[in-house]
């Protein structure tokens, strides 16, 4: 699965979703967005990049994010 221009909004949504879903500190929810933010900055297009960064792993990589911000796991 390729990294398209349309995947990095879903990946802020989903980081602000699963964020609302572990916690309702609005602090770390604003702190998770603003780490995913920065990370995706960063986040070359597979097309343009030898790197291969695949969609999904950029999501896990999110997903840890709100493990070490909120502090908590959750399962999707």
């Amino acid at each position: 699965m390729k990294t398209y221009l349309d995947c990095l909004p879903c990946m802020m949504q989903q980081a602000l979703r699963a964020g609302r879903i572990a916690t309702n500190d609005e602090k770390k929810i604003k702190e998770l967005l603003d780490t995913v933010g920065a990370m995706i900055k960063d986040i070359p297009l597979l097309a343009e990049s030898k790197l291969g960064f695949l969609a999904v792993k950029i999501v896990n990589i999110i997903f840890a994010l709100i493990t070490g911000i909120i502090g908590y796991l959750i399962g999707f």
